[in-house]
């Protein structure tokens, strides 16, 4: 029989992410338990989930590497923080990635990705703003740049904020995302 914990777990997901690594479920879901991590590995066995070890690099998700608002004065330095956002990983180390049966498979050179927007997600969203966060695969096809999640009301002056994880971009990478993003609120992390 399914919990509401397993519910949870299973609908973020599916909605909310697109994997997340058997150290964040276990620090959400199983906070109080003597043996979060084990506990956590022996229930999602019994839920419909896949479950591997992947090499993964890992970046802070305290706060944002960039924050925009459209009253900002230009100009940015898009070399500095293409530099800043690659030189912030840390050495691959091997992690359990968990996903949701049923939903496309993860490409390995997005993983890193999908597993930090899932960080930025649980850390700082997750449960109190859950319902507000919609993440990139249920989003509407863009015209142009396609951002990792939208907060409803999130920004400052309560429009939407766009939140992109910023991976080893270039500052062509950057400055093509600045231009799709910079007529509302977003945050780089």
């Amino acid at each position: 029989m399914r919990t509401e914990r397993d519910d949870s777990v299973l609908e973020t997901l599916a909605t909310k992410v697109r994997v997340l690594t058997l150290d964040q479920i276990a620090a959400v879901w199983w906070p109080l338990s003597a043996g979060p991590r084990s506990d956590a590995r022996k229930r999602l066995g019994k839920l419909p989930v896949h479950m591997h070890t992947a090499l993964v690099s890992r970046t802070p998700t305290r706060e944002p590497v960039f924050r925009w608002s459209p009253d900002r004065p230009e100009p940015v330095n898009f070399e500095r923080l293409a530099y800043r956002l690659r030189k912030r990983w840390d050495t691959p180390r091997p992690t359990v990635v968990v996903s949701v049966v049923g939903r496309r498979p993860v490409r390995a050179t997005a993983l890193t990705h999908d597993i930090h927007v899932s960080a930025i997600y649980l850390e700082h969203y997750y449960p109190d703003f859950a319902d507000r966060c919609i993440h990139e695969d249920v989003l509407p096809p863009a015209a142009t740049e396609r951002p990792d999640a939208i907060v409803r009301g999130g920004a400052p002056d309560g429009t939407d904020l766009i939140i992109e994880h910023g991976g080893s971009y270039s500052a062509a990478k950057l400055r093509a995302k600045h231009d799709a993003y910079k007529h509302s609120y977003y945050e780089l992390w």
